[in-house]
């Protein structure tokens, strides 16, 4: 089962970085869900990445958080991000943090119908960036061919 898992990952992972080559719209992110954060806040991708422990981490915290089984949780999207501050994308209105361009990773879980965004820079854990929704993720709208 490990083994099945982590070839999934690897196989999903090697089909998002040659996905993602392609210009992406701003103002949706890939799973089809408007980005209402402003420009500031917004990553931008390119076309590699995070390392397979680190989103594997990630669907450990969510299946924890969710009271699931680890296979419950699908991976949608996992790349190399530049954040546009240390607050990685995630911060709250009225902080501050160090300015300037930060390179991380953005890993986008789903649950059901849920979509949940995993932040990180380069060298820390990958966290859940929450909604205000109260087990911080939101409605996932599946990009065509993607069944939840």
């Amino acid at each position: 089962m490990r083994w099945t898992v982590l070839f999934v990952l690897v196989l999903g992972l090697t089909g998002i970085a040659c996905a993602s080559t392609g210009k992406e719209d701003d103002s949706a992110n890939s799973t089809g869900t408007t980005n209402t954060a402003d420009s500031t806040t917004a990553p931008t991708k390119s076309p590699s990445s995070p390392p397979a422990n680190l989103v594997l981490a990630a669907i450990d915290d969510l299946a924890n958080r969710l009271d699931v089984q680890r296979s419950a949780v699908r991976l949608i999207q996992a790349v190399d991000a530049t954040w546009p501050d240390g607050g990685l994308g995630c911060s709250p209105p009225g902080t501050t943090f160090a300015t300037g361009p930060i390179a991380g990773y953005l890993i986008v879980l789903n649950h059901g119908d849920r979509g949940y965004d995993y932040h990180s820079n380069r060298d820390g854990p990958a966290f859940l960036c929450p909604t205000e929704d109260k087990d911080g993720g939101y409605q996932l709208i599946p990009p065509p061919g993607f069944d939840t």
